[in-house]
């Protein structure tokens, strides 16, 4: 499907998921190719594009390092075929000579010109100065991927205590990063789903930091929004509102974090039946060429539709779920 960045990078981390490292190499090499000069990578039209453009560098940071291994392995005396990609060395070394590129110009986006607020919170957008809880998936896994763990753990708690809404026990979806006011106050089910995927990627990680708080957070969200799913699995637009039409996509979000937690040990299995409930869902709203329909509709995410992101979303629940 078309792809704008933060679409691009979910269904490279779908298929980083499903464990086609030929595919997310060329993904990778493809978000490489439209970075632009401050370091913001798959960029393949204008925007204010703040942390979406971060969310392809876990899979870029994986296909470089399963070029790496290859490269020691052909040093070693294997052969191409015996390789992961396959690859002849010069075609590994032009990988790498892309994608390392890329690598650091997401690391110098990070550390250094992305705006944020006086804590170091990163803003979602250029032009305001605004946290989204979209934030909470396209940039704490990739600084867990590059390994810094206490920044994206100090990331995610940000965007957390800025926009969790504590009497409905759900994600606002959008907060003033200076006012604290909060300019979208809507339980928005996609962006709730966006911060349980990125909560059980940093918790994949045995090694991360506060893991106690991460998943007391999750908990609170996950927990706040079952009661709202729907008889047929799913949730509605803004999951506290039944007059929105319901949407597949938050649900296949959410059944991948669920599947992946218990899949990792830190979640209760009792949280699999209603997991099981939102696969089923969108399953069936799945036609026979693949696509999900039901979903919050790209590109403008305000109608039923379908959508990449929950397309990839779909990919990385299906995976998960075999491994359980």
């Amino acid at each position: 499907m078309q792809r704008h960045s933060w679409e691009h990078g979910t269904a490279m981390n779908a298929v980083l998921e499903a464990g086609d490292m030929k595919t997310l190499l060329r993904m990778a090499i493809e978000a490489a190719y439209r970075s632009v000069p401050d370091g913001r990578t798959a960029m393949v039209a204008a925007n204010n594009a703040v942390t979406d453009p971060v969310s392809p560098g876990t899979g870029i940071l994986a296909s470089i390092d399963c070029l790496k291994g290859d490269l020691s392995a052909l040093w070693s005396g294997k052969a191409p075929e015996e390789t992961t990609l396959g690859l002849a060395e010069d075609d590994v070394m032009t990988a790498l000579g892309i994608l390392e590129p890329a690598a650091a110009g997401i690391a110098g986006w990070v550390r250094e010109r992305a705006p944020r607020d006086k804590n170091g919170i990163l803003h979602h957008v250029m032009n305001a100065p605004e946290f989204w809880a979209d934030s909470m998936y396209m940039l704490p896994p990739y600084l867990a991927a590059a390994d810094r763990k206490a920044e994206a753990v100090k990331q995610m708690r940000g965007y957390f205590d800025a926009m969790f809404d504590k009497k409905a026990g759900l994600l606002i979806h959008i907060a003033n990063a200076e006012t604290g006011i909060w300019t979208d106050p809507n339980h928005w089910a996609t962006g709730n789903g966006w911060a349980l995927m990125g909560y059980s990627m940093l918790l994949a990680d045995p090694e991360i930091p506060e893991r106690d708080e991460l998943i007391r957070e999750y908990l609170l969200i996950l927990n706040g929004m079952l009661p709202w799913q729907t008889e047929d699995g799913l949730f509605h637009d803004i999951l506290d509102n039944a007059e929105t039409f319901v949407d597949a996509a938050a649900p296949i979000m959410t059944a991948a974090s669920v599947y992946r937690g218990v899949k990792d040990g830190w979640l209760d299995r009792k949280y699999l039946p209603a997991a099981d409930r939102m696969r089923e869902g969108a399953e069936a709203r799945q036609d026979g060429i693949g696509f999900i329909h039901g979903a919050c509709g790209a590109p403008t995410f305000d109608k039923s539709g379908m959508s990449p992101e929950a397309q990839a979303s779909f990919v990385m629940m299906e995976a998960l779920a075999l491994q359980i």
